[in-house]
């Protein structure tokens, strides 16, 4: 198969490769003394470095987070907004203690609010210093910076040849590499599912052995299983016979699900068209549900079914119909006005019907999402929507309002 250099090779996962603390300070003097405050659990000499919030958010912007971070807000003109922007770029897990040169209560209540562990104010001293990474790590505020988990995202479609797999793929795509956020793509199909073969990425037997033994999920396990598809993409999908009769306790989608979340910003989830326990249990513990659907009465008729497990979106739930390939007239197709008062559901984007699009590079090069198409534009304006960023402002997609 021949390989574009437009997708990122497959590496080595690096899952584990996570650094225990990173400090960035503004001065020689608290530099000094987080140094040597944090000597015997960072011995690494670039473990604390000069710089301030500023340059941590650069920094983690293009590298993984560490277990504790220290930064340094001293003298930034507004420091919420930039704690706020950290909490964007940092990974599920980071514990996060804040230095600074204002002895202010009601900066330090905000700060306790948006989820740091604890702010010290400057001059430092090694207890302290040692005293707040320690109560961090420990768990002690669940309200923490530490405590926060990826958003999981099941995307189910109304019926096959809707394009779910290849609305999942380029949804983790463009969040991986145009949002720069950390992805894990989990094809939940482990008999015929497609992402592996859309990325080109090979499929391993870890998804059937982290369902059935739930309780060997953890850090070391998931980068033993998850294949890489650059340094923000992670796949873990599977190829069992078809010969094998799959059934696996609901459970073990919390811990699979729960464990992904501990990693990664977003979790992707490619649902099958199978009404099992498991499966069902997944979408239960996924806030975010996209919808794919076809103009067509059938398709009209499976979100009303679909409709009855996941709701109406709700509280901390949020429900997306999209409506892929808009305009193709195949058998059973119904207009965009009687689609939407059959439903009874908004629809919140249409990508119009595009002849020999491609999903990944198994089939037409590279996914539609690493270019500036139709298909691009959509996904980008569906990932803007769930993530809360701004939406491209150029409109190839067709919003429904």
């Amino acid at each position: 198969m021949r390989m574009l250099t437009a997708i990122p090779a497959p590496t080595p996962t690096s899952l584990a490769m996570r650094p225990e603390i990173l400090a960035f300070l503004h001065d020689a003097e608290s530099e000094t003394i987080v140094r040597r405050a944090l000597h015997a659990s960072a011995p690494e000499p670039d473990a604390v470095r000069r710089g301030r919030i500023g340059q941590a958010i650069n920094h983690l912007k293009e590298h993984r987070s560490p277990n504790s971070l220290v930064v340094d807000i001293s003298d930034i003109d507004l420091p919420l907004s930039s704690v706020r922007e950290l909490a964007e770029v940092c990974e599920p897990g980071v514990n996060v203690v804040v230095v600074g040169n204002r002895g202010d209560i009601g900066l330090y209540r905000d700060l306790m609010h948006l989820g740091v562990s604890d702010y010290i104010v400057k001059p430092l001293n090694e207890d302290l210093v040692q005293r707040a990474v320690q109560f961090g790590v420990a768990g002690a505020n669940p309200d923490t910076i530490s405590q926060k988990l990826g958003k999981a995202v099941a995307v189910m479609g109304t019926r096959g040849g809707v394009g779910t797999t290849t609305i999942a793929v380029n949804l983790a795509w463009h969040l991986a590499y145009k949002q720069g956020r950390r992805v894990a793509l989990v094809d939940f199909d482990l008999q015929t599912g497609d992402c592996g073969l859309m990325l080109d990425v090979k499929s391993t037997t870890g998804l059937r052995e982290a369902l059935e033994n739930s309780y060997r999920i953890d850090k070391v396990f998931l980068d033993r299983v998850m294949t890489a598809r650059g340094e923000r993409l992670f796949v873990l999908s599977a190829e069992e016979s078809l010969r094998d009769e799959l059934r696996f306790e609901p459970r073990s989608a919390e811990t699979l699900i729960a464990a992904l979340q501990s990693e990664f910003h977003y979790v992707i989830i490619d649902m099958p068209r199978v009404a099992s326990a498991i499966n069902l249990r997944a979408i239960e513990l996924s806030p975010i549900r996209i919808v794919v659907a076809d103009e067509t009465i059938r398709s009209a008729r499976e979100v009303v079914r679909l409709r009855s497990i996941i709701g109406d979106g709700q509280g901390a739930q949020r429900n997306f119909l999209v409506i892929n390939r808009s305009g193709e007239r195949r058998p059973g197709y119904v207009g965009k006005r009687d689609f939407v008062e059959a439903v009874e559901m908004r629809v919140h984007l249409t990508i119009p019907h595009i002849a020999n699009i491609g999903g990944g590079i198994a089939s037409y090069g590279p996914p539609p999402a690493a270019g500036k198409g139709p298909m691009a534009q959509a996904v980008a304006a569906l990932a803007a929507e769930m993530s809360g960023r701004p939406a491209p402002t150029r409109k190839w997609w067709a919003p429904w309002r």
